[in-house]
């Protein structure tokens, strides 16, 4: 033996880094805790891996819930000790489905933001959190079937504009309580609609200003909308599905509306029959605006025919008068040749061209 094995065998069994500690978890523990966010409850969630054949129950699974330890109970084991909601085995056993593409249904990709809600203690459907809107959406067919009546609607002057610019005449305003509730946690705020006879998919669009009411905090990732309570934090999960059903609802309705906006197609059966002569031929359109009444002409400088212009008919005379009195006041205003176009005075702007005279210029 050498000396250096006799210095390796007096210093003893090698000790065992930090990379050698071996998880003696159990399995279900170790799986990654990063979980892709649901945009349905977890105990929807259950239901539709078990549906599927895809849920492994576990061990401890019991036939029938045994004496309550704690108010808290899981659905998944079946038992008490712990919420449904923060199994962290139940979210293993969905977690693995969902990234094998077996779930598309309860995560959520680009979906819009919808949530249910009572509103004037009616549950509604398809409330649509829409922050880029600046006004709060009652649409006239959800508030018909609430049969609160146009005795409660307040008469409005104004208009809403649309994206595109089209203007939407309304119908009233109305006040009503809004509450938002993931039981037992809830916020009620008296809110201001606007109530509008338009079609639509959804029934109420919540706009910014009543983020703020409720203090909300969106989360389009997450799918939630969050608000601060006496009690902590109440939240809305969204309704996926709901959501998919209002764009594929909005999307027939789009094709249905241009069907029916573009002109008919020509029938090739047709082909070569006289065609049917327009009830208004091209040659009775008028090709220019007219007027909606006669215009009066008038001489800027009395006695100069070369100077008029004209003014409407169906002023009193009064108002006549002072129109024609200020128009031939203001008679410098108009230009009648080229001469007249003085320019604008340098006093007010100037355009320079910045050369230095004593550079050479350069082909």
């Amino acid at each position: 033996m050498t000396r250096g094995e006799e210095e390796n065998k007096d210093e003893g069994p090698s000790k065992k880094l930090k990379t050698d500690f071996k998880d003696k978890r159990p399995a279900w523990q170790r799986v990654n805790t990063v979980y892709k966010p649901l945009v349905v409850p977890i105990t929807q969630a259950l239901m539709a891996v078990e549906g599927k054949g895809l849920l492994s129950r576990p061990r401890t699974y019991k036939d029938g819930p045994q004496r309550p330890k704690s108010d808290k109970f899981c659905q998944f084991h079946n038992d008490y000790g712990h919420t449904t909601e923060k199994c962290r085995h139940l979210k293993n056993e969905i977690e693995r489905p969902i990234q094998n593409s077996y779930l598309q249904d309860t995560t959520h990709g680009n979906d819009a933001l919808v949530i249910r809600a009572l509103l004037a203690n009616y549950e509604i459907k398809c409330v649509f959190i829409d922050s880029g809107s600046s006004a709060d959406i009652f649409f006239g067919k959800a508030y018909d079937q609430m049969q609160l009546g146009d005795a409660t609607l307040e008469a409005v002057d104004t208009s809403l504009h649309g994206f595109a610019g089209e203007i939407v005449h309304l119908r009233g305003m109305v006040s009503l309580p809004l509450t938002i509730e993931t039981t037992p946690l809830r916020k009620t705020c008296l809110l201001m609609f606007l109530v509008v006879d338009i079609p639509s998919t959804y029934n109420v669009i919540l706009g910014r200003e009543k983020h703020k009411a409720f203090r909300a905090i969106i989360s389009t990732y997450n799918m939630k909308i969050k608000f601060p309570i006496i009690e902590g934090v109440g939240e809305a999960q969204a309704d996926a599905l709901q959501a998919r059903k209002c764009y594929v609802e909005a999307i027939k309705r789009g094709k249905k509306r241009r069907t029916e906006d573009s002109p008919e197609t020509e029938n090739p059966n047709e082909r070569g029959k006289d065609p049917v002569p327009s009830p208004k031929p091209n040659n009775e359109i008028p090709a220019t605006v007219q007027p909606v009444e006669e215009l009066l002409t008038i001489e800027l400088t009395l006695g100069n025919s070369g100077e008029i212009t004209k003014i409407g008919s169906k002023m009193t005379e009064d108002v006549q008068d002072q129109a024609v009195e200020c128009i031939r006041r203001n008679k410098d205003m108009f230009a009648w040749t080229p001469q007249d176009l003085e320019g604008i005075d340098p006093s007010v702007v100037a355009h320079h061209l910045n050369l230095d005279p004593n550079v050479k210029p350069v082909k």
